[in-house]
């Protein structure tokens, strides 16, 4: 499940809301659909920056939303009608932030903030956004990276780090100066399992 599909879930199961996602200059022609008067909507769209929060061997990602709680209305921005739609939405808006801890699929990082919302599209829509940070509980672990592997076929120093194993397949071994420093010696062809955060320096060396 992609981290937008994560949201989706939680905002859907918790207000009954339909979300919808873009860019945030193309949501215009997304909600152009929406009903005038209609229930009230979720939609989104990322925020610059972000993280990557590593916790017992896996890697998570924290994604910087924008998230509105709307309804699409004939008012003015002064109008009554108004701050009780904005009420309405700040319920449904509470309510899901509330919810994400229990959905074993968010994570609420650091502070959220709120902003009244008026005319934010070219169709007029009254509402709250939320601006939240929320990180994945499960991320990825080391086994759900890509599988990397490099291939040597010169004898002397080579650098692997990042990588999670390397064949030697020097056919033609050229004698070459030990350096001072690596991480092991490798004097025979054949494929080496290597464990990917560590920083290796290997000398190889076959003859």
């Amino acid at each position: 499940m992609t981290f937008i599909e994560k949201v989706k879930q939680t905002i859907e199961r918790a207000t009954g809301c339909r979300f919808y996602y873009h860019a945030a200059g193309e949501l215009n022609e997304v909600l152009s659909g929406v009903e005038i008067g209609g229930d009230p909507i979720a939609f989104a769209y990322l925020l610059k920056g972000g993280e990557v929060d590593v916790q017992r061997n896996q890697l998570r990602e924290g994604v910087n939303l924008a998230v509105f709680f709307c309804k699409k209305t004939e008012f003015d921005f002064n109008s009554y009608e108004n701050e009780q739609l904005i009420d309405d939405c700040k319920r449904l808006a509470f309510g899901w932030v509330s919810l994400i801890s229990k959905s074993n699929l968010l994570d609420v990082v650091g502070a959220v903030t709120t902003e009244r919302v008026y005319d934010t599209t070219t169709d007029i829509l009254t509402g709250i956004a939320v601006n939240i940070t929320l990180r994945e509980v499960d991320g990825y672990g080391m086994c759900d990276l890509p599988y990397r592997e490099l291939e040597i076929t010169q004898n002397g120093l080579h650098e692997v780090a990042g990588y999670d194993a390397f064949k030697v397949n020097v056919i033609d071994g050229a004698e070459v100066e030990e350096p001072a420093a690596y991480s092991f010696a490798v004097t025979e062809n054949g494929l080496r399992k290597l464990q990917r955060m560590e920083r290796y320096k290997v000398f190889v060396n076959v003859r």
